[in-house]
């Protein structure tokens, strides 16, 4: 039988919906307002982060050391941010600012972060929260003046704020609605976090436990 395709005009259009749907309009919105808070810390008032800095330059020595190489990333860093900026470090030569004013690093950042404010409005959505209440709570996340200093500084919390909220997310689903495919995700959100952050290994065992008792909950109940 012929497979049909899906004509481009419809495609658009979904990548169109989705733009427009508040989750898309949630995550523009944030990550607009984290841009900002980059531009203004790497171009206006030129505060740089070491640890900040750091992840850029390891990701920066793999492209444009004397000697490019994976491996160049080192083992003083979780190496999520570093492998992180490294395609945004291919433009390097087009805009030195993404190394000279660490603006890759600031990028991943902001998309993380943002990123993170729309796994806290899918939690809610998925929870059913009504749309005021939960556009308050988002606001409140997303606005807190921790999250948009991390969500532009170029730090590695943006990263792990979103794993580890991706992480909870797909954790709740599952188990809400027992859906294995759910499970597989929060490992996975868990696994990215471990490659961004030391700390994430605190929340494995923990996570370990409760899948384990739920399971066990479940098939005593069956």
């Amino acid at each position: 039988p012929t497979q049909r395709v899906a004509p481009s005009g419809t495609r658009i259009q979904r990548i169109g919906h989705g733009i427009l749907s508040e989750g898309g309009v949630v995550f523009l919105l944030a990550f607009a307002a984290y841009l900002t808070v980059a531009l203004l810390l790497d171009f206006h008032y030129h505060a740089f982060q070491g640890d900040a800095v750091s992840r850029t330059a390891d990701g920066f020595y793999v492209l444009h050391s004397g000697d490019p190489h994976l491996a160049a990333i080192g083992f003083v860093w979780n190496p999520g941010m570093s492998l992180a900026v490294i395609p945004i470090l291919l433009f390097n030569s087009l805009w030195p600012a993404l190394v000279a004013n660490d603006l890759a690093g600031s990028l991943v950042s902001a998309l993380c972060m943002a990123g993170a404010v729309y796994q806290v409005r899918s939690i809610l959505a998925e929870w059913e929260v009504r749309w005021l209440p939960r556009l308050v709570m988002i606001a409140i996340f997303a606005l807190n003046p921790m999250i948009l200093l991390y969500g532009g500084n170029g730090m590695s919390e943006a990263m792990y704020l979103f794993t580890m909220v991706g992480t909870l997310r797909y954790l709740l689903r599952w188990m809400h609605q027992d859906d294995l495919r759910s499970l597989a995700y929060a490992a996975a959100f868990l696994g990215l976090a471990y490659v961004n952050r030391n700390e994430s290994a605190a929340a494995a065992p923990l996570v370990l436990a409760l899948v384990l008792l739920l399971s066990y909950s479940r098939a005593v109940g069956d």
